[in-house]
């Protein structure tokens, strides 16, 4: 093989590895600023200032009765704590993603 054949291919190698790994990020990174570009917590959009909790209740039908909420945590000047009270019984879930990798 040439070597303008091996950097071709060491080239798309490189291409294709920057696009599988970086773009996901790129896309959280713009939904983060979209999901976050507001004054105060809005329930119909579930879009809320960072560290700020947006609740809204279910869509009627399977899922009615249930509360959604959700958060972009800001973790960058150290930890914040979340606490769940007392369900008394009910299920309840929390999930947390770190796209930071």
């Amino acid at each position: 093989m040439t070597s303008d054949l091996l950097s071709r291919i060491d080239a798309a190698t490189v291409c294709k590895d920057a696009f599988v790994f970086a773009y996901p990020l790129v896309l959280m990174e713009l939904t983060r600023i979209q999901m976050t570009s507001v004054p105060a917590p809005d329930p119909s959009t579930m879009r809320a200032p960072p560290n700020r909790l947006v609740h809204a209740r279910g869509q009627p039908g399977a899922g009615a009765g249930t509360l959604s909420t959700s958060a972009w945590l800001d973790v960058a000047q150290g930890p914040v704590v979340l606490s769940v009270p007392d369900t008394h019984g009910r299920y309840y879930l929390m999930s947390l993603i770190d796209m930071s990798g």
